[in-house]
């Protein structure tokens, strides 16, 4: 919603996507609140209680510590899935939680600096990979939810992003399912494909941030039609 609030957003209707995506949250919080009954906050709290899965960017960096003299790095099974822990895990979590409010105002940022909001496609894939990112938990499942993205996504890096994310997929499927086993005894091959995966997506979480700003800024405004020249 920021970037249709910032000074310099159009006047004429400034006001209607915060309106309607204010409007779904209440409508969806009030379905969610009569259809779960008093049960209604379990599912945040399920999720607030959940430790730091192995697979995630945190359980990635906490795994890497095993190698460091003096630490001790322990593996357990909780909610369902198997959880790292050891003394870094609090200072893991507040930094993962920074660099997702960071990305996020980058998402902003980059909303804003294009003319026209650059694409929405490419600015919520770049909020959904900071989300995952930021996240205690990252199942392989989850890269579904970026799969729609980098089919629709135009100019500037596309084609980049794609195979960045083609990359982050056959790297997941390398370590699980093959590869999780030795994952979960903390053998070192396992943990490093596990971090190159984490790092593919934070470099297409840079790619879908750079590639709008640097390839749209400058951009007419919002329902201004390109120059008839100019090759859409």
């Amino acid at each position: 919603m920021l970037p249709y609030l910032m000074p310099g957003s159009p006047p004429r209707g400034r006001f209607v996507p915060p309106a309607v995506f204010l409007a779904t949250a209440v409508l969806g919080g009030l379905a969610w609140r009569i259809l779960g009954g008093p049960g209604w906050l379990e599912s945040l709290r399920y999720y607030l209680e959940r430790g730091i899965e192995i697979e995630s960017i945190s359980g990635g960096v906490l795994a890497l510590l095993e190698d460091v003299p003096g630490q001790h790095v322990e593996l357990y099974l909780c909610h369902g899935c198997v959880n790292i822990r050891d003394q870094w895990a609090s200072p893991v979590i507040k930094v993962a939680s920074s660099c997702v409010t960071v990305g996020l105002m980058l998402v902003v940022a980059m909303a804003d600096a294009c003319g026209r909001f650059g694409d929405s496609f490419r600015c919520v894939a770049a909020s959904v990979v900071a989300l995952m990112i930021r996240s205690k938990v990252l199942s392989p499942q989850f890269m579904i939810w970026l799969l729609p993205y980098p089919c629709v996504l135009t100019g500037g890096n596309s084609r980049t992003v794609r195979w960045t994310f083609l990359a982050a997929c056959l790297l997941t499927t390398l370590v699980y399912p093959h590869l999780y086993q030795s994952l979960l005894s903390l053998d070192r091959s396992a943990v490093l494909a596990l971090n190159v995966r984490n790092l593919v997506l934070c470099a297409m979480f840079a790619l879908l941030v750079r590639g709008e700003t640097r390839g749209t800024a400058g951009a007419g405004e919002i329902g201004e039609p390109p120059h008839p020249r100019i090759q859409t």
